[in-house]
């Protein structure tokens, strides 16, 4: 308006320059001459400190494990070889048949049944024999084959006799007593003791368990 008096205008930038540069430097440097040294150790005191090379804990070392010396490793092969040979050597080895007092009856029966060949009696008692040996030994059934061979020739042979008491009017189911007994009764009796269809009975069932 005509007649008023123009404001004096301020320029920011000044004024920001000034209490930058000029204020602030002054306020820290009162701040600072404030500070004690007690509270200077206090801020030392929050420092993280370093760790040396001698505060770290030592390092134990692991036990060595000493070596198998190569004589000892030599010495277990060479013996676990040795005995891998044995069992090998033990099972391609024929078995031996034990000699013993069953082996030597065997043999005296055998001789008996040789000598009289049409003898049943013979015949079936040298076959009980070798059953009862295979059995009872167990060596691969080395009399197996003769058991079943000698079964068959006793069969022939009491084959045979029946048909010759059926020409002669005998009865087979009568023993040499002159008695008939059950069949069933007559299996458990002894071959002697048994008629000749009694006989032929005990001799089919032997022979089948001889042939399992």
């Amino acid at each position: 308006m005509p007649g008023s008096k123009p404001k004096a205008s301020t320029n920011p930038s000044i004024f920001n320059a000034l209490l930058i540069y000029g204020v602030f430097p002054i306020a820290l440097l009162i701040a600072y001459s404030f500070i004690d040294e007690s509270t200077l150790g206090l801020l030392k005191g929050l420092q993280v400190p370093k760790r040396s090379i001698a505060d770290e804990p030592p390092i134990i070392p692991r036990p060595k494990v000493k070596p198998v010396a190569e004589s000892q490793k030599t010495g277990h092969q060479k013996r676990a070889k040795e005995q891998q040979q044995k069992a090998v050597k033990q099972r391609s080895e024929p078995k031996q048949r034990p000699t013993n007092a069953l082996d030597e009856y065997i043999a005296q029966l055998r001789a008996e049944h040789q000598s009289n060949p049409n003898d049943i009696h013979k015949a079936l008692n040298l076959a009980d024999a070798l059953r009862n040996r295979d059995l009872t030994v167990h060596d691969g059934g080395t009399v197996q084959a003769e058991a079943i061979k000698t079964y068959l020739s006793a069969v022939e042979l009491i084959i045979t006799k029946q048909s010759e008491m059926r020409k002669q009017g005998h009865d087979i189911r009568k023993n040499a007593h002159g008695n008939q007994v059950d069949i069933n009764e007559e299996l458990a009796m002894r071959n002697e003791d048994k008629s000749m269809q009694g006989l032929l009975v005990t001799n089919y069932c032997n022979l089948g368990k001889q042939c399992k």
